[in-house]
Parts: structure tokens; sequence; C-alpha cells
């Protein structure tokens, strides 16, 4: 706790100072990204309020790269508040779509935007796994399909794209949505996944492979699914790859 309070009150302030650089600010983020992560609720928990407030501030800022380390630390925090999230729920939501709502500047590096952006979604599921009682799912699930799949940020995709499998499975009906409104983004996020080394894994391609097979089976979802491939080009690798769904070439 002597070297945690050294770093609380001597180090944090100089790299959240007025003047501080981008560099610095993101060096202070990721300090409290690990603060929370490694040490905790219980042990932190004077100061845990506190740590909510850097991460949840900084997912506005103009630069990507720090938007990122904050999205990346609402996650955390949503991960390891072992009580009390209904008091800063509601920031870490609005903080989230903020940094979602971000349009793409010309000039813009597609890795540093788009990982942010990445950031931002798995922290939106990871609210949604680990506050669930804290919030209304059915309400977010949109969103956070809207941005799937995570391309950018490798570190998250694999718990983000298992995630969506296992809501399917569990709660089918919570994530596909109303007259299976969401089902043609599921269906597309699952063609630009499967069998692929960066996004996909062994139990999400096996976790594909069941859901497809069942979407074939049943005359309404299969329905969707041609539909959701004819209405692709004919040269897209997407729609090539919806046509091995169909033809259960697994």
């Amino acid at each position: 706790m002597e070297i945690v309070n050294k770093i609380t009150s001597e180090m944090l302030p100089k790299y959240f100072r007025p003047e501080a650089s981008t560099f610095e600010i993101k060096m202070g983020i990721f300090i409290v990204d690990d603060l929370i992560e490694f040490l905790g609720q219980d042990l932190l928990k004077h100061i845990w309020t506190d740590l909510a407030k850097i991460v949840i501030g900084f997912n506005t800022h103009s630069s990507m790269e720090i938007r990122r380390a904050a999205s990346y630390g609402i996650g955390i925090f949503a991960k390891f508040t072992k009580y009390d999230f209904n008091l800063y729920v509601n920031d870490c939501i609005v903080a989230l779509n903020a940094g979602l709502n971000f349009v793409k500047k010309e000039n813009d590096d597609d890795t540093e935007f788009g990982g942010a952006k990445d950031n931002a979604t798995s922290s939106l599921g990871k609210i949604i796994k680990y506050q669930t009682a804290f919030i209304d799912v059915g309400a977010f699930i949109s969103k956070w399909l809207e941005h799937l799949p995570i391309v950018h940020d490798l570190a998250e995709c694999e718990e983000q794209h298992l995630m969506l499998i296992q809501i399917i499975n569990n709660q089918n009906s919570l994530v596909v949505g109303e007259n299976y409104v969401n089902l043609p983004k599921i269906i597309k996020i699952f063609g630009k996944i499967y069998k692929t080394k960066k996004y996909s894994s062994v139990e999400i391609d096996t976790g594909i492979q069941s859901i497809m097979t069942s979407m074939i089976s049943n005359e309404v979802t299969n329905a969707i699914l041609l539909k959701t491939r004819d209405g692709l080009a004919e040269k897209d690798k997407l729609r090539k790859k919806l046509d091995s769904f169909i033809n259960k070439e697994f």
C-alpha cells in the first residue's frame, strides 16, 4: 500500500496534469488499468471511485490512443467491481457510447481508430457479461452487435466472439431480437470470423457450425440466411462464406 499511495499521490497527478502529453496521459491510464485489474476493489476501495472517474472521463478524449486505453479500463473496471456497480453503470454506458460514436477522420490511423472502437465494444460486452444485474441487457445487445466482430484488438476478439455464441446457445431470443431482427448481422459476423486465424478458434468454429446447422434446419431462419446471402454481391468473399454455410461445407 505504500507503493500504491506513492503511485496515486505522486505519480498519477504528474501524468494527468493539464499540460501532460498524449503519451503521459496514456501511461497514466495504463497504470490505472493495472491497479484495477491486479489489485482489485477490496484493496483499493478508498480510491475505487477515483479510478472509475479516470477511465470514464477519458473516453471522450480526442486522442484515439487515450480513448483506447480508457475504454479498455472501463471493461476491466466492470469485470473487477464486485459490489456497488450501480453507482457507476450509467456513467460507464454513456462514456462507451460516446467512444463508439466517434466518426473516423481522413487522417486517422485505421488500426488506432479501430482499436479504440474495439475496446469500447469489448468493454460494453464485459458490462453485459459481468454486470448483468445492473443493466437492461436487451437494450444494449444490439449496440454491442453493431460493432462486432472485433478485428483490430486481437487480444479482445476471442472472448467477445465466444460470448456471442454462448448467448445464442443460452438465451437465443435475447440476442437475435424480436422477429429475428439481429439475425442477418449475426450471420455476417459468423461469416467474417469463421475459420480465420486471427478472429476465431476451434471452440468458436465448432459453435458456429452447430448454430448454422440448427439455423439451416429451421424454415424461418434458413430463409433469413438465404436472403442475407442474396443481398451480397456475387464476388463478395462474405457471400462465398455464407454459401459454404448453406451447403454445410464445414
